[in-house]
């Protein structure tokens, strides 16, 4: 019975979240480690919602241990933030693939599910408390609220993205670095550069432990949706087990985005 309320939250949320539209803008990525594609990832965005799409994997994709990815987002546009709607994922490595579904509720965790569950449960998993508030999951973190009329473009990176994946609450905290110009498929862009970096949360802390280790990143946005949003063109992280880069393959929908605000 749990499991039947759990896919009812779910196949709700989704229909809620519903496709793109035909007139979406759509982004397209392609995520390299040492020069080898590991993945790929696809952003569409309309008037008041967007969705995101990964096929990847996280670690080499040739070495035995990775995991293979795929996970996709849906959630609503909103004047200054990004709600997430839904959640999925299905990761498959060496033992057998496991799936989660998270469905949000105005910016919180509701139901969430993995299956085969993890020790305890599904319910085991759930932020408690402060830490299921407030929150995105991963693909919808890649999407950056614009900053508000009258402050600098760059003190957009000056935020905290609170995270959770199905499995692990983390945060991944951005700093503003600078304003450049960078040439992507021979096409000029200019972006922010934001330094970022992520640290688990342990259960019932109220800021991160000094003694974890953080995972590091360098994060150029670039506006879209009429200036309302940012959304990377490239990101460099360290991931652990190697260097990655996520970098867009056709930037002409933020020279577009770019052109239609210095008009404005």
């Amino acid at each position: 019975m749990r499991r039947r309320r759990i896919a009812l939250a779910v196949a709700t949320c989704f229909v809620l979240a519903g496709p793109a539209t035909a007139d979406a803008i759509r982004v397209h990525y392609r995520a390299d480690l040492a020069g080898v594609e590991i993945g790929a990832l696809r952003v569409e965005v309309d008037a008041d919602r967007y969705r995101i799409v990964f096929d990847g994997s996280l670690g080499p994709a040739d070495k035995p241990a990775a995991t293979r990815v795929t996970a996709e987002a849906a959630g609503q546009l909103f004047f200054g933030r990004i709600q997430p709607d839904l959640y999925t994922a299905r990761l498959a490595g060496a033992g057998a693939p496991r799936r989660v579904a998270v469905a949000f509720a105005n910016g919180a965790v509701g139901a969430v599910a993995v299956l085969p569950p993890v020790a305890g449960g599904s319910a085991s998993t759930h932020p408690v408390g402060s830490q299921a508030r407030g929150v995105v999951d991963p693909l919808s973190a890649l999407a950056i609220p614009a900053a508000p009329r009258g402050l600098a473009p760059l003190s957009a990176c000056g935020r905290t993205q609170r995270v959770f994946d199905g499995l692990t609450r983390y945060d991944v905290e951005l700093f503003p670095s600078r304003v450049e110009s960078i040439v992507l498929a021979d096409k000029p862009v200019e972006a922010m550069v934001c330094r970022a970096q992520q640290r688990a949360v342990s259960p019932g802390t109220r800021r991160w432990p000094d003694a974890l280790p953080a995972r590091r990143a360098l994060v150029w946005l670039a506006p879209l949706a009429e200036g309302r949003l940012l959304l990377p063109v490239r990101i460099e992280a360290d991931l652990g087990w190697g260097r990655v880069l996520l970098e867009t393959t056709d930037p002409r929908p933020f020279q577009a985005a770019t052109r239609a605000a210095a008009l404005r």
